[in-house]
């Protein structure tokens, strides 16, 4: 728990808010209650999701709470290991992207509050607003492509094949994140149809984080860094071993190149030229699938309705409790 306190040496407008106690809660449910009970006033979704979206609803529809979405601000994917034995394939990465019943995500999770994604950025992000190659649910092409590289589905199985090898690969995700779970056994169910065996493996946030900076994953749940860092802060962190996006990229033949486009584009004085630059990184990712674009994530505030002036800031990390109130009594 941490407590923090008005300071008297503050120089600028005093918020109205005396101090805040911060209390970390891991489990969902835990969360849930306290606030029911009013142990806790307010839980922000910054960099996550803390409640799925039937517990969201449930407690819109209560007098004693409001809830509040922020506009779309960072864009949620799977990042596809390009390094590893089976999703070294650009093919195999290929009919991976086609196999994601995105609109399934968007509608069935997450209820039609976020927009499904068919680029990695917005092209209401800085510097993204171009045409790229672009991934729509085809499940016959995906078992199309699995074939043409060599991976059959032998008579009376439902996984694919080659030399005696299944098509099994392995999707990390927070277990922390209510919304993560849903998501890897909606691509779990999608993967199946196409004979792709996919072990889900939801793990603590710190075990999630080693796991990418080993990249001993083939698949992994990824958000980029939102507004105002996307999207130069996001493709720098590419150039990072610590990062799953490193991780994914490792593994392509121009990954040199590409991380020599990041280091120009930052530091370029020509707008022109970093325009040029976006472009060819962003369509060289889309062309060889490091990325399954899933949708553009917002950020969720639940409150009790005794709590006034909650909204949002532009960075998705960043809780702007100077604004904030109680109602007067």
């Amino acid at each position: 728990m941490l407590n923090l306190r008005l300071t008297p040496h503050y120089w600028g407008q005093k918020p109205a808010l005396t101090g805040v106690m911060w209390r970390v809660i891991p489990d969902r449910q835990t969360m849930l209650l306290s606030l029911q009970k009013g142990d806790i006033q307010l839980i922000f979704g910054a960099d996550g999701d803390m409640l799925d979206m039937d517990s969201f609803d449930a407690l819109m529809a209560s007098d004693k709470f409001k809830t509040q979405m922020s506009a779309p601000i960072a864009s949620r994917a799977i990042v596809l290991n390009s390094s590893r034995p089976i999703t070294s394939s650009q093919k195999v990465r290929q009919a991976l992207e086609y196999a994601v019943d995105k609109e399934g995500i968007a509608q069935g999770i997450l209820a039609g509050s976020e927009k499904v994604a068919d680029t990695l950025m917005a092209r209401s992000v800085p510097y993204c607003d171009f045409d790229s190659p672009t991934y729509i649910y085809q499940p016959e092409k995906a078992a199309s492509l699995l074939e043409e590289e060599g991976w059959l589905l032998p008579a009376g199985k439902t996984v694919r094949e080659k030399q005696g090898k299944p098509l099994q690969l392995l999707l990390s995700y927070n277990v922390n994140n209510a919304v993560e779970k849903e998501i890897a056994e909606l691509l779990q169910d999608d993967f199946k149809k196409i004979g792709v065996a996919l072990t889900v493996l939801g793990e603590e946030k710190q075990a999630f984080l080693d796991r990418q900076k080993s990249g001993d994953f083939d698949l992994q749940y990824s958000l980029s860094w939102g507004t105002p860092y996307d999207p130069a802060s996001f493709v720098s962190s590419f150039r990072i071993p610590a990062h799953a996006d490193y991780q994914g990229q490792k593994g392509l033949a121009n990954k040199a190149q590409l991380d020599a486009m990041i280091g120009e584009l930052l530091i370029t004085p020509d707008e022109h030229r970093r325009q040029t630059l976006y472009q060819r990184l962003f369509t060289s990712l889309a062309e060889q699938a490091v990325y399954i674009p899933l949708t553009y994530s917002r950020t969720k505030a639940i409150y009790r309705s005794e709590l006034e002036n909650v909204g949002f800031n532009p960075s998705q990390y960043e809780i702007p409790f100077e604004k904030m109130r109680f109602k007067a009594e």
